[in-house]
């Protein structure tokens, strides 16, 4: 018979009696069953040790994700840094605490290779106190809020909820032949002193707008100021290179009494006009003062019907040759420190700051080189802070300290004016583009608010 590769026909197939039996026999297992082919998974199957953070009960929120733990600092490291490790009298401190009041659980130690490092003994019981914090302390977890933050900075009032404010002309009153360049308002808003380009300086009633006095100088008025005091009445002019103290016609009685006596002590009381030198230098003969009563009469005989009346000069003050003008005069809010500011040529020139002390009469210049041309200075109305406002910058300055503690950056081109709230938390700064800076004193160093 010839060989082949064909495959066995099936009818030659004969079973195995032997796997028919095995066969059998697994068969008859399931029927009684004694054997489970598919054995359902039961509850006790679960691992011992599991996640209690995998799965979430149906009937509660889903748990916070656990906190990850603080990153390790240059404390922690096996190499560092020299500040970081302890001295001998730190380390015998820290071991004499209590484990509840030490700042870290351990002392940085410094070693020169990684391999060296020996095992942390606290490691276990870190991991625990973890365990504990995570299993017992209740957590939240914080979702970002998206807040536009423009819509919690407040909003300005219109200008249609801040009435009353003035909406019609009560009086009006002609200043003479020339211009008003200064006004000031007396403490107890009664009345109102005005100075004009050819040196004349009246004093106005606020309710009736009658002119109650006038003093004639041959300088051109460049600042006035009332001071803020209510015990005492005075206002102080400025002049080129002089300060002029004037006293008001009006002033009777204790306030009159407490006014002279500011000035010349020795006058209080005596009723006599009386000369008294009294001058005090403060530094090296610049500043000189000046008290000498001197009688002069208003610029005409009569003021508008009323008779012509003598008028004191309480005090005048002196400023070194060069110094120009005296553009701004400011009070401190109680009355015994005045500056002034001095602008030499026609206002665009050096500028000087002097520092006054009315009740000691001395003067003081608290800036040796001032940077930049000052437009405005003045006095914070709580803390001995000094603001001086250049052409583009504020600066405050601490007057006990004797430094410098802060620049703000206006933005403006040229500053004009300067005020500060009377809380001492806010100040505006205004210029000639037509812009108004609002500062926060607590906030950063530029403006809060524009407004243009």
């Amino acid at each position: 018979m010839p060989l082949s590769a064909a495959p066995e026909p099936k009818r030659r197939f004969v079973p195995s009696k032997w796997e028919k039996q095995k066969v059998m026999k697994i068969v008859r297992a399931i029927r009684q069953g004694r054997i489970v082919p598919n054995k359902p998974k039961t509850l006790d199957d679960r691992p011992q040790f599991y996640s209690i953070w995998e799965t979430a009960a149906s009937d509660h929120p889903a748990p916070a994700p656990a906190p990850k733990p603080r990153l390790p600092t240059n404390a922690e490291s096996y190499n560092p840094p020299e500040e970081y490790l302890p001295t001998e009298e730190e380390r015998k401190e820290w071991e004499e605490q209590d484990r509840e009041d030490r700042e870290r659980d351990f002392l940085p130690q410094k070693h020169s290779a990684l391999r060296l490092v020996p095992a942390y003994p606290e490691f276990i019981k870190n991991r625990f106190d973890r365990l504990l914090d995570l299993y017992l302390a209740p957590r939240i977890q914080r979702r970002r809020l998206n807040i536009d933050p423009d819509s919690l900075i407040p909003t300005l009032p219109s200008p249609q909820s801040l009435r009353p404010f003035p909406t019609y002309l009560s009086l009006y009153q002609h200043h003479h032949t020339s211009r008003a360049r200064c006004l000031s308002i007396s403490p107890d808003d009664e009345w109102v002193v005005s100075g004009d380009e050819n040196g004349v300086v009246s004093l106005w009633e606020v309710i009736t707008g009658h002119e109650a006095a006038r003093w004639s100088f041959e300088q051109r008025i460049g600042s006035i100021t009332w001071c803020p005091r209510k015990d005492v009445s005075y206002f102080v002019v400025g002049l080129e290179e002089e300060i002029i103290f004037l006293s008001p016609p009006f002033v009777t009685g204790s306030v009159s009494s407490a006014t002279k006596a500011l000035f010349d002590p020795e006058a209080a009381g005596s009723g006599g006009n009386q000369a008294v030198g009294s001058s005090s230098a403060s530094s090296a003969s610049t500043v000189s003062w000046t008290v000498t009563r001197r009688g002069t009469k208003s610029a005409s005989s009569t003021v508008q019907g009323s008779a012509a009346i003598i008028h004191d000069v309480l005090q005048c003050v002196r400023l070194p040759r060069g110094s120009g003008r005296v553009a701004q005069l400011s009070f401190h809010r109680k009355g015994d420190y005045l500056s002034s500011l001095s602008v030499a040529g026609s206002g665009t020139g050096q500028s000087s700051v002097w520092i006054h002390q009315v009740s000691k009469q001395h003067s003081q210049a608290p800036f040796k080189n001032v940077k930049g041309t000052v437009q405005k200075s003045m006095f914070h109305p709580i803390k001995p802070h000094f603001f001086v406002a250049t052409q583009r910058y504020v600066r405050v300055y601490d007057l006990a300290a004797q430094q410098l503690l802060k620049t703000y950056l206006t933005g403006i081109k040229w500053i004009s004016s300067l005020d500060i709230h009377p809380s001492g938390d806010h100040f505006i700064v205004g210029g000639y583009d037509k812009k108004l800076c609002w500062f926060d004193l607590e906030l950063s160093d530029k403006p809060y608010k524009v407004l243009r």
